[in-house]
């Protein structure tokens, strides 16, 4: 570690199986093993602060995944099957801001469909690992076991459910590599790497056709 950071160790206690995303110059921890917390460690300060805690109903945040969209965290949580949107701003943003959402800044909170409805997951994801794509950025990828899902958040409705994989997933590697636009033909195409396995998925938007291609297993 470097001699510039100032650890603190009761963080470090509860930092177990966390996610993590950036924004700016942080570093967001998002909960983790038996912990609700949630903390940003600011990279030129080199300092801690505390942001918020998930709702007291989540009480196992392990196997869980945070991704990142502008300032929007998406969260899905295995056991609940309910994805918890984050609005996050920081310190310098939030002073002498008032915002008729502010009570929705800064904490885990149910996403809601246009009719005010709680969108809910209809398989447990713990252990799962997910990435946005789509040519509108509106994609969300799931991966869990052997299963590959496709939800387009403007719908919230599945365009690819439980697509059967040829190998089996858990806490493994999932990264977005790009979209490729050619000839009226958008493909998203990311990979996976687990245990002795790589693998590239390719999803073409038009005819939601889905091609995998193994590297080594």
């Amino acid at each position: 570690a470097s001699k510039d950071v100032v650890w603190d160790e009761r963080l470090l206690a509860t930092i177990s199986q966390t996610q993590c995303v950036t924004f700016r110059n942080e570093i967001l921890l998002c909960g983790g093993s038996n912990n609700r917390m949630c903390f940003s460690f600011n990279t030129s300060k080199k300092s801690y602060r505390m942001i918020c805690k998930y709702p007291s109903d989540l009480h196992c945040l392990r196997g869980h995944v945070v991704i990142s969209c502008k300032q929007i965290l998406h969260h899905k949580i295995g056991k609940m099957k309910i994805i918890h949107v984050c609005y996050y701003y920081h310190l310098a943003e939030r002073v002498g801001r008032k915002n008729k959402s502010e009570e929705m800044q800064n904490k885990w909170i149910p996403l809601r469909n246009m009719y005010d409805d709680i969108i809910k997951l209809k398989n447990y994801y713990s252990g799962t690992r997910a990435c946005l794509g789509g040519s509108k950025g509106n994609l969300l990828f799931i991966t869990c076991g052997n299963c590959l899902d496709v939800v387009d958040l403007l719908t919230f409705q599945y365009i690819v459910e439980d697509y059967k994989l040829p190998y089996f997933f858990f806490f493994h590697c999932m990264v977005f590599h790009s979209i490729c636009n050619n000839a009226d033909i958008i493909n998203n195409i990311f990979y996976l790497i687990g245990k002795n396995c790589f693998m590239e998925i390719k999803h073409n938007e038009e005819t939601n056709n889905i091609e995998i291609f193994v590297f080594m297993h």
